[in-house]
């Protein structure tokens, strides 16, 4: 049952007043007692119906977001989740981590109960120069140089893929070659420039509300004199969207081949390299950050040197793939057989020359006949076989010579004696066939 703040009031001056009117009673002077009772009921009364019926006061926001730094260890292990032990707070020295100058140390900030979908703002700071020499330079990607370190998992940071944004480069640097890289957020997203942070937020984000994020990450913010002690500042936005998350880059330790022999990290005595966060608040909280700095010692390595520089091979001369000849093929020897054939002659005898034409597969060659200049033509295909034509003037040559090699087969030879013996048979069977039809015709025919 709902109780309404005036009927406590009236509840309390009955109560006041029973307790005045035993105090007069028991009072040698009534009129005093009374006087004295009435004013107290009436202050209680007054002051219990004013804190009553007054509208509530706004409410005070507790810090409650947990928040860390820390740094990379790389002796014996690098530094990752599976071996949180090499995410270091204490000092990074010889002992536990090997870095070159030119290289970066890996860095991270972790934040447990955080609000889902509020939005934060953290400032990171570190010391740039000491004495004039520089130390950390500038700011980089976290795995420059440490490339398996893992800042957090997805078991702790939650499922969602890492949001990243460019960190800028700093003008100030001048003509230094700043190496690109990013900040990385796990288990946040980096907030949206112009996004309104809304009215009723109550936390020390911003001075008032509503209010806009005009820049992500903001500009540099330097402090003190470059050439004796100074300091850089930037500052990044980020959305929670897991209560664990890690923010985490990497700090640059500077090189004399950035900034001279002797002007370079590794020729500041003590530990140079310190990383902070600077401050940290919150949409709907009053947050900070404490006082979290962390520092590297130079003798994080026997002696911080710079990496010599790299050698570039010439180009490799890739040779054209060897063609292996096929195994040469030796060809049985070629047997010609020469056909020759004699189709006719022609003779002239003006000149004394002979010629003998329709010869084929032959060369004619010219014979000039010592004695009296007259010239005879001879047909010679092969050594095999040899055709003369005598001069025709020389009633005392041969008229047609064929000589035919001894070891010549007898095929030919052999064909014209069969076919002659043939004829000759066929002959004495005509003639019998002949005399016995003449027989028959005779003896029966005639004499009938």
């Amino acid at each position: 049952m709902h109780i309404h703040p005036w009927q406590w009031s009236v509840k309390f001056v009955v109560r006041e007043y029973k307790a005045a009117a035993a105090f007069v009673r028991k009072s040698k002077n009534h009129k005093v007692g009374l006087v004295v009772s009435m004013l107290i009921s009436t202050v209680g009364f007054v002051g219990l119906a004013s804190q009553t019926s007054a509208k509530p006061s706004p409410k005070i926001a507790v810090q409650r977001v947990n928040i860390g730094l820390q740094q990379c260890a790389t002796i014996p292990e690098v530094c990752n989740t599976t071996d949180s032990r090499q995410w270091q707070t204490g000092n990074l020295n010889r002992n536990n981590s090997s870095y070159y100058e030119g290289q970066s140390v890996p860095y991270r900030a972790p934040f447990t109960d955080l609000t889902v979908g509020q939005v934060y703002m953290l400032s990171i700071g570190w010391d740039s120069t000491k004495n004039g020499l520089h130390a950390h330079d500038y700011l980089t990607s976290f795995d420059y140089s440490v490339t398996d370190a893992v800042p957090c998992d997805e078991r702790v940071c939650g499922e969602e893929k890492p949001s990243t944004i460019p960190i800028p480069k700093d003008p100030a640097l001048g003509g230094i070659n700043q190496v690109e890289g990013v900040f990385t957020a796990f288990g946040a997203t980096f907030t949206a420039v112009d996004t309104e942070i809304p009215a009723g937020s109550s936390g020390n984000l911003c001075e008032s509300y509503p209010c806009t994020i005009k820049a992500n990450p903001s500009e540099y913010v330097p402090t003190g004199d470059p050439d004796k002690d100074s300091k850089n500042e930037i500052s990044v936005y980020f959305t929670a969207t897991n209560s664990t998350a890690v923010i985490a880059w990497g700090g640059h330790i500077a090189s004399s081949a950035d900034w001279g022999e002797g002007n370079s990290a590794s020729s500041i005595e003590g530990s140079p390299y310190h990383m902070r966060l600077n401050a940290f608040t919150c949409q709907n909280d009053k947050c900070h950050s404490g006082n979290l700095d962390r520092s590297m010692s130079a003798s994080a390595a026997p002696s911080v040197t710079t990496l010599p520089p790299v050698t570039t091979l010439p180009p490799v001369t890739t040779l054209p793939p060897v063609t292996t000849l096929p195994p040469v093929t030796t060809l049985p020897p070629v047997t010609t057989i020469v056909t020759t054939t004699i189709a006719g002659s022609t003779t002239t005898t003006a000149g004394s020359t002979t010629t003998t034409s329709g010869s084929t597969g032959t060369t004619p060659s010219e014979t000039t006949t010592p004695g009296g200049g007259d010239t005879s033509t001879s047909i010679q295909a092969d050594p095999d076989l040899l055709v003369q034509f005598p001069d025709i003037g020389d009633p005392s040559d041969p008229d047609f010579l064929v000589q035919f090699p001894e070891d010549l087969p007898s095929t030919g030879t052999w064909f014209n004696l069969v076919f002659i013996l043939q004829l000759i048979v066929l002959l004495i069977a005509t003639g019998i066939v002949f005399l016995t039809a003449v027989i028959v015709q005779h003896r029966y025919f005639v004499r009938a």
